[in-house]
């Protein structure tokens, strides 16, 4: 098995997890368990985190970050059509659970 686009839409989608939870899609255990979830444990569905998480949304996560690559999607364009159909539905109004904030240094 070789790494390939599907693999970066993999990681993708757990940053879309992290952003959207507050949390990595595996937070517990050690290095080896978060490695071996990854590959093995399915991870939590964002609309059982959050209700305001519509299915279609935790669809497109479900199949950005599918065990096998061959169920994600193949490429980057149709992640991006999922998300703005997701986006336009009516349904459809979320924010972030995390907020980045540009840290500012002062000399003293």
């Amino acid at each position: 098995m070789t790494a390939d686009i599907r693999s970066d839409i993999y990681s993708l989608g757990a940053t879309l997890y992290f952003l959207l939870s507050g949390q990595p899609p595996f937070a517990d255990g050690s290095v080896m368990h978060k490695l071996k979830s990854h590959a093995q444990v399915e991870p939590e569905l964002l609309e059982s985190l959050r209700d305001d998480i519509p299915a279609e949304l935790d669809d497109i996560f479900q199949r950005m970050v599918a065990k096998r690559p061959e169920d994600r999607y193949p490429s980057m364009t149709e992640v991006i059509a999922g998300l703005k159909a997701c986006q336009t539905a009516p349904s459809v109004q979320i924010e972030p659970t995390v907020v980045l904030e540009r840290e500012t240094l002062v000399d003293e």
